[in-house]
């Protein structure tokens, strides 16, 4: 019973380390300036023109691709109003444009042809609804590539990442290799290096997997590791 109330201690002093670790990134990376940021996401602009607000990455239906949540994310990352950092961090300000006394959808304001050029127009909304933990990787991002740039890097890093998994499959849960391999054909890399949303949950799930895996695979339970040590992972999903 000692055991588990220690364990359980430690999980949750986990969870609350990690909530301020994660206030604390988004702190720092609100005080990166906006300006190149923002010239990013126009430079940005002609993908979703081309594409629209829900295109199918490829001729079939499950690759379709969310470019809603997409401009989202990139009005979050180029907001240059004032406040402070904290309110910033917690509240998720974007502008959004104005027709008729009300706001239309993030990706019908980043498409706008005057977006970035003026705030006439457009309104600072908040989104304090979820914590938007992306913004900790997206601002950086931004703030030295485009969103054509930033889907090589990821098709790039997501392929290492899953090549480096199947190996580790390989060495240590072999009969798992064929199941990720045929899983992860079905998750088709290149509609996920494409959506910014689907990125956050991938690196994640991968990252969670390759630490398992160098942990000990089938030995994980063996060495009796509280039920509740992977929270870190589910953890970092609610944050992003």
């Amino acid at each position: 019973m000692r055991k588990l109330c220690v364990s359980l201690l430690n999980d949750f002093l986990l969870i609350f380390a990690g909530g301020i670790v994660g206030f604390l990134l988004l702190l720092a990376v609100y005080q990166i300036p906006t300006k190149p940021i923002m010239d990013n996401v126009m430079e940005s602009q002609d993908i979703f023109v081309k594409e629209g607000i829900y295109p199918m990455a490829l001729p079939v239906s499950f690759s379709q691709l969310d470019n809603y949540t997409d401009a989202l994310i990139l009005l979050e990352s180029g907001f240059d109003g004032s406040g402070s950092l904290s309110d910033k961090a917690l509240l998720n300000y974007h502008y959004e444009k104005m027709e008729n006394g009300s706001n239309i959808n993030p990706f019908y304001t980043i498409i706008d042809q005057n977006f970035g050029k003026t705030k006439d127009g457009f309104l600072a909304l908040i989104y304090p609804r979820y914590w938007h933990g992306y913004l900790i990787f997206m601002k950086p991002l931004l703030f030295l590539f485009n969103l054509h740039q930033i889907r090589w890097i990821n098709l790039f890093l997501q392929s290492a990442l899953a090549i480096y998994l199947l190996y580790l499959l390989y060495h240590t849960l072999r009969r798992m290799f064929i199941p990720y391999l045929l899983s992860y054909g079905m998750l088709l890399p290149t509609v996920i290096s494409q959506s910014l949303q689907m990125s956050d949950i991938y690196y994640i799930s991968v990252l969670a997997s390759i630490l398992i895996l160098k942990i000990g695979g089938d030995k994980y339970i063996e060495k009796q590791i509280s039920c509740f040590s992977l929270l870190a992972s589910p953890q970092a999903i609610s944050i992003i």
